[in-house]
């Protein structure tokens, strides 16, 4: 018993070697068909790496833009005066990494 579309898988698959390799055609036909084979193999192997390493570059740079952007500030309304101080409080806190300070241009 074949699974339903069983054959219709198989069928065309079967008419393509069928055709690319036939024995009545001439070797030049044979030799055409074989270049331009190929030429689609080599076209889609060389797609798919293209992509490949722009998809993982396009990770490295968003990575790398992400990690100069803060993630949180601190501000007051009339400005921090002790920001040293302050930034020493907030480091007692073991979750957040060194705090730069960072001026606004005003």
């Amino acid at each position: 018993m074949t699974k339903p579309g069983g054959s219709i898988a198989n069928y065309a698959p079967f008419i393509g070697l069928r055709y690319s390799f036939s024995r009545k055609r001439s070797r030049f036909t044979a030799v055409i068909s074989l270049v331009s084979m190929l030429g689609m193999v080599l076209g889609v192997a060389s797609l798919i790496t293209v992509l490949s390493v722009m998809n993982g570059f396009a990770g490295e740079l968003r990575g790398r833009i992400l990690s100069l952007v803060p993630h949180g500030y601190v501000s007051a309304p009339d400005g921090v005066s002790d920001w040293q101080a302050l930034g020493d409080q907030l480091l007692q806190a073991r979750a957040l990494m060194p705090i730069p300070p960072i001026f606004p241009k005003r």
